[in-house]
C-alpha cells in the first residue's frame, strides 16, 4: 500500500496523492479509495476527480472543515 499525501488546493478542494509514478498498482489504490469515498457518503463532499496519481476532492467548507476531512482521509479507511 502506498503512503498517501494530502494537501490543500485552496479553500474548497483537497488533493490526495498516491505517489508520482503512473502504474497499475496506484490505479487500483485510487479505485479502492474512490469506492471507499462512495460508501462513506461524507457530508460536505461535492465531487472527486481522479487522475493518474491523485484524487482531487471538492468539498463545502461550511459543512466540513479541511482539518476534519484531512483527518478522515488520513485514517486510511478508504485505502483498504
Amino acid at each position: 500500500m502506498t503512503m498517501i499525501e494530502i494537501k490543500s488546493l485552496g479553500d474548497v478542494a483537497i488533493q490526495v496523492s498516491f505517489g508520482n509514478q503512473i502504474n497499475e498498482e496506484i490505479q487500483r489504490e485510487i479505485q479502492r479509495f474512490i469506492t471507499g469515498l462512495k460508501k462513506a457518503k461524507i457530508k460536505g463532499i461535492i465531487e472527486w476527480v481522479p487522475a493518474y496519481c491523485t484524487v482531487v476532492i471538492y468539498y463545502q467548507p461550511e459543512v466540513i472543515s479541511y482539518h476534519v476531512l484531512e483527518k478522515i482521509l488520513k485514517s486510511n479507511l478508504f485505502c483498504r
